[in-house]
């Protein structure tokens, strides 16, 4: 398909008389789950065309359809950052646990009181590991992408109220 990419799972397709010209009109609209760029773009352009709407107004209403946006796209890198601040901690708590067992050992050779302290050691190093090698890139990652959409959304946001406006092609 060289044209705008669609599947029954992502958009519904509407028809019926919508203008009020007594013919079939047919509207491809986005549902939840899939390109909320798309979909905030669609809803918009929907929006002005219907028209009624002031551009201060329409502003008021992307700003709001933009801050539930930013929101929603924020959580799971705020909860992958919750987890990986939780992994040094849960570390140490092996370290601790680890150097409680090799105190119920210390008549042992020190061969085996050596083993347990370097098992104590390994869950430190696993949890810090995890944290900033594994669970904080990603958690950045995500926002970073987050960010960018948001910047690219800003941008639509420009454009749509410019044209909206009645700004002239050049300008909008």
């Amino acid at each position: 398909t060289d044209g705008w990419p669609w599947s029954a799972d992502t958009h519904a397709v509407i028809i019926g008389d919508f203008n009020g010209d007594a013919r079939q009109d047919v509207i491809l609209q986005g549902v939840a789950g899939s390109n909320k760029t798309g979909l905030f773009l669609a809803d918009t352009v929907r929006v002005i065309l219907a028209g009624g709407v002031a551009p201060h107004d329409l502003e008021a209403l992307m700003d709001t359809d933009i801050e539930t946006h930013h929101e929603e796209s924020a959580m799971p890198s705020a909860v992958l950052s919750k987890v990986g601040d939780a992994m040094p901690g849960l570390g140490i708590v092996a370290a601790v646990l680890g150097i409680v067992i090799t105190m119920g050992a210390i008549n042992g050779p020190p061969e085996e009181i050596g083993h347990k302290v370097g098992a104590a050691l390994v869950g430190t190093f696993l949890g810090i590991l995890v944290s900033y090698g594994f669970f904080q890139p990603l958690a950045t990652g995500i926002e970073n992408m987050s960010n960018n959409e948001a910047r690219y959304i800003h941008a639509l946001k420009a454009g749509l109220l410019a044209f909206a406006s009645d700004a002239p092609p050049i300008v909008a």
